[in-house]
């Protein structure tokens, strides 16, 4: 039996506003370069377009959980704006 897998990617392009396109199981967002050169330091979350077929995409930063959860590695993710931690 073949396994499903949803694969995605976001990809950065000298582009004027976001779009997304799926295509054999895999969904790439395209986002202009400049809406996110500076993202990674700053306390923006995220950023949202609808586009002209009513798609609504949201690309928002992966935080912390406040709660640690068995076997999740948050290693790579932003600090939780909610937590306590310095």
């Amino acid at each position: 039996m073949p396994i499903n897998r949803l694969t995605y990617g976001i990809e950065l392009a000298d582009v004027e506003e976001m779009s997304a396109a799926f295509k054999n199981s895999k969904l790439r967002v395209v986002m202009p370069r400049f809406m996110v050169a500076n993202w990674h330091t700053s306390d923006l979350v995220g950023f949202d377009h609808t586009d002209s077929n009513d798609l609504y995409i949201l690309v928002e930063k992966d935080f912390k959980c406040l709660v640690p959860r068995p076997n999740e590695d948050e290693t790579q993710l932003y600090k939780n704006p909610l937590s306590n931690e310095s």
